[in-house]
């Protein structure tokens, strides 16, 4: 089984020999949802040793509630929830949050054949990402799943625990005041190009 390319019948699988004594297969799933875990966490704190730990403490977490898993369920809201709530409590003890908290890593960025478009595309992201970390807790997490995580509506409400048209209502408030916060921001530049 190739890590990077498990589908959701072999993660329902792999759990089910975790949960049957072989613990090292755990491993499978670490490495199947490492990134999206940390980026996740990244998404949340405000620098990359706090989001490593955090996503290190959900996989802790992960697997110690491993027995609570439904297997009718997908997997991955399931590990984005447990991520997000380590990540609030990492949050909570630490009180650190940053606007300059960034849930994709630089070198995930794509590059540009032109360094003039490379800038402005960086600053386009950075403002986005100033942005989205404004949002309030709830809206900010539905924006970072549905968007950046690409998960679809349902899975969104699985990973937050909420209803689907919660999910959707949440993402039309989130745009309207990402929409508010950049207007905003675009009229407070100095130089307004």
């Amino acid at each position: 089984m190739d890590p990077d390319h498990i589908d959701e019948a072999q993660i329902l699988e792999t759990v089910g020999r975790v949960l049957r004594g072989e613990v090292a297969a755990f491993e499978i799933i670490i490495k199947a949802y490492q990134r999206v875990v940390i980026r996740v966490c990244r998404s949340v704190l405000s620098n990359r040793e706090d989001a490593e730990d955090a996503a290190q403490e959900s996989f802790c977490r992960a697997f110690r509630l491993l027995r609570t898993f439904r297997l009718d369920k997908r997997f991955k809201p399931w590990i984005i929830s447990i991520a997000l709530n380590t990540s609030r409590s990492f949050y909570r003890k630490r009180g650190r949050i940053s606007s300059n908290a960034s849930p994709v890593a630089p070198e995930e960025l794509q590059s540009s054949s032109s360094v003039e478009e490379e800038g402005e595309r960086a600053i386009l992201k950075e403002g986005i990402r100033a942005a989205v970390q404004k949002l309030p807790a709830r809206l900010r997490d539905t924006v970072i799943l549905y968007y950046l995580e690409e998960l679809d509506v349902a899975d969104v409400a699985a990973a937050l625990n909420i209803g689907k048209e919660n999910v959707k209502s949440r993402l039309h408030r989130a745009r309207s005041v990402l929409r508010e916060i950049l207007e905003k921001t675009a009229t407070e530049r100095p130089d307004n190009e």
